[in-house]
């Protein structure tokens, strides 16, 4: 599933290829404090690297005790990340090779660009947490609607100028709109569908980073972490 979820996603999911902060933009008036993010849940996507040209598909899942999250690249190299919530150990499990030991960050501080929409990358809720918080101090305005996976969405845009002019970022998000198609059970709407990340040197030059992730969230009768033996094989190496 992951390798086809890879081939398909890298291949069609952008939002922007361009600013769409340049010029006359529409005033910042929006925030995203209505997204519902899920405690526990099973999401799946892709992380992309528009300007190295480069993806990772990732399936994370999360209960109440722990947090799983599989890591795998076009080479075909597959890490799993464990994080134990009672005691913030994490464990890095290399599915490929069968070595596993305990870590000292989690799977998405792997791709420290995101620090800039969170501070806190345990997680993919900590990540949309993040970007809720983002969103309060850095207003966006609604851009119309994106198709994601099918699923129509509203698309937000943030426009955050740095002070000397260098380093600016756009974010972009796209979440269920006002009537959306009833979401995986156990859910609430609105759920993000997708995340973007551009950085530019100015709003109307080219982009020095882009980054951008889907999210797929599966039903929670797909909720179940089958990687128990991890943290018993680490705890033995």
């Amino acid at each position: 599933m992951i390798t086809l979820q890879l081939v398909i996603v890298f291949g069609a999911a952008v939002l922007s290829y361009g600013s769409e902060c340049g010029g006359t933009t529409p005033p910042a008036e929006m925030d995203l404090s209505s997204i519902n993010i899920p405690q526990s849940y099973r999401v799946s996507g892709v992380i992309s690297d528009w300007v190295k040209k480069n993806a990772v598909a990732f399936d994370e899942f999360v209960n109440s005790d722990r947090i799983s999250t599989l890591l795998s690249n076009q080479s075909g190299t597959s890490l799993q990340w464990l994080t134990m919530k009672a005691d913030k150990n994490v464990f890095l499990y290399n599915k490929t090779t069968g070595y596993c030991d305990k870590a000292n960050s989690s799977c998405l501080e792997s791709f420290p660009q995101l620090l800039r929409v969170s501070k806190n990358l345990s997680s993919v809720a900590t990540l949309l947490e993040g970007l809720v918080d983002f969103s309060k101090t850095n207003r966006g305005f609604k851009r119309g609607h994106k198709i994601v996976a099918g699923v129509k969405g509203v698309h937000w845009v943030s426009c955050v100028k740095d002070t000397d002019g260098s380093d600016n970022l756009q974010v972009e998000a796209v979440f269920t709109d006002e009537n959306p198609p009833k979401p995986p059970s156990g859910f609430n709407n609105p759920l993000v569908l997708f995340l973007q990340v551009g950085v530019y040197g100015n709003f109307s030059g080219e982009m020095s980073e882009q980054f951008s992730i889907p999210f797929i969230w599966w039903s929670k009768k797909n909720i179940s972490i089958s990687s128990y033996h991890i943290s018993m094989l680490c705890f033995h190496t």
